[in-house]
């Protein structure tokens, strides 16, 4: 996996697509982390950014989080 995606904050689909994640995976992947980042009370991801918190993204497709 690419470093510089493993430290990012914020993951955009095209760092997703970029390792590999089909796009219409990708797309879903997004949305379900925005999901629960709003439900998590970050409001600002209830729009139609294609992108979303690492934490959540880790949360949608199994790994673990990175320190």
């Amino acid at each position: 996996m690419n470093q510089k995606i493993i430290n990012k904050p914020i993951i955009t689909s095209e760092d997703l697509e970029r390792i590999g994640i089909p796009p219409t995976q990708v797309k879903r992947v997004v949305h379900d982390a925005k999901k629960k980042a709003v439900s998590a009370g970050f409001t600002f991801y209830n729009g139609k950014q294609n992108f979303a918190p690492f934490k959540f993204i880790c949360e949608i497709i199994g790994i673990g989080e990175v320190a």
